[in-house]
Order: C-alpha cells, then sequence, then structure tokens
C-alpha cells in the first residue's frame, strides 16, 4: 500500500499525476503479480477523482479502510495492469 498527500503549495503542478505515475509504473514492474492498483478516494475529493480518472481509474463504488479509518468514507478506483500499459 502507498499513502501520500502533498502540501497547498504545491497543489496544480501536475506532482500529482507525474508522482502518480512513477509510481503505478514502478508498483507495476516491481511487483508482476499485482493485477490492478486501487485508489482509496474521499467522495468529497473532487481533484483526486479527476486524477484517478486521468490515470485510467474507474470508480467501482464505496470501501472500507483498515482501522483507525474505517468510518470515514471512501470511494474505490481501479485500473488494471492491462488498462494502464494500454493507456495513451
Amino acid at each position: 500500500a502507498l499513502g501520500w498527500g502533498l502540501a497547498r503549495a504545491a497543489w496544480r503542478k501536475a506532482y500529482a499525476y507525474e508522482g502518480c505515475v512513477a509510481a503505478i509504473d514502478w508498483a507495476f514492474a516491481t511487483h508482476p503479480g499485482w493485477t490492478e492498483i486501487i485508489h482509496s478516494i474521499h467522495p468529497d475529493n473532487r481533484a483526486s477523482q479527476a486524477l484517478a480518472q486521468r490515470l485510467g481509474s474507474v470508480c467501482r463504488g464505496s470501501c472500507k479502510l483498515p482501522a483507525p479509518h474505517e468510518d470515514s468514507p471512501n470511494e474505490k478506483w481501479v485500473q488494471t495492469r492491462e488498462q494502464w500499459r494500454s493507456r495513451t
């Protein structure tokens, strides 16, 4: 699992996109058994949802996080290895 955030001063500078691309490339290259990437995104976080869509992810509904965040609302955004490789 990977978790990350950006300081407000770094918002809207494409760092999140570049970081995600590098992280997903690394994850699939170093973990050949991984078949998908999952992004857990709060339902009100429109910027992260837009980023997930830009990366090629699709929302598959709500999901639960492990403790101590099990009561926090989250959506499961998913993309497969094949979807990642075929993106343009």
